[in-house]
């Protein structure tokens, strides 16, 4: 009775840790099935990689050309635009610019010349006017005289600085008289 007792315990036991064992092997088993699967999942097929691992690297080549076409065209632009400040601040350009403005400013100041000539020329032709009407000369060719006692030749300027008898010349407008005083009035 007691060994039959103690089998009964030992098989339930033994059940117990066949399920037990059953459970494990199978939730074993489940996991490696599913460890499996995930694994296959990652496994690509060789063929298909390369296809993608073609396509990324036209794509990396499609980014690449652009990228170079961009740089070559922002370098480009970069480059005409400092050839075209070079050639704002070339010297020839420099030295034509120097030029236009000497030109302008000789044109000018040869205009200022050429006005300052024709106002002096003016002003000559006035004064030498005002010289030849004030000039004793213009006045004796319109009809006036001048009066000398001589022989000191001094301007007779009133009758009373001459006497009878003294010798006179008077200049004309052209010509000169040679008198010799008759009568003092004055």
């Amino acid at each position: 009775e007691l060994l039959v007792a103690e089998k009964e315990t030992l098989t339930t036991r033994l059940e117990q840790q066949r399920i037990r064992l059953v459970s494990a092997m199978g939730l074993s088993i489940k996991r490696r099935a599913e460890e499996l699967k995930r694994l296959k999942g990652r496994i690509q097929d060789p063929n298909k990689r390369l296809v993608n691992l073609w396509m990324r690297l036209d794509e990396v080549h499609t980014r690449l050309v652009r990228q170079v076409t961009r740089l070559i065209r922002e370098h480009q632009a970069r480059l005409a635009s400092e050839m075209r400040t070079l050639r704002l601040h070339s010297p020839i350009n420099r030295i034509r610019y120097r030029r236009e403005q000497l030109d302008f400013q000789l044109e000018r100041l040869v205009q200022t010349m050429q006005g300052q000539l024709r106002e002096r020329g003016m002003k000559r032709s006035l004064v030498e006017r005002r010289i030849t009407d004030l000039s004793p000369l213009s006045i004796l060719k319109r009809g006036y005289s001048i009066t000398l006692k001589l022989p000191e030749k001094t301007v007779v300027k009133t009758a009373s600085d001459t006497s009878r008898g003294d010798r006179i010349q008077v200049l004309l407008g052209e010509g000169a008289l040679g008198c010799r005083v008759e009568t003092v009035d004055g």
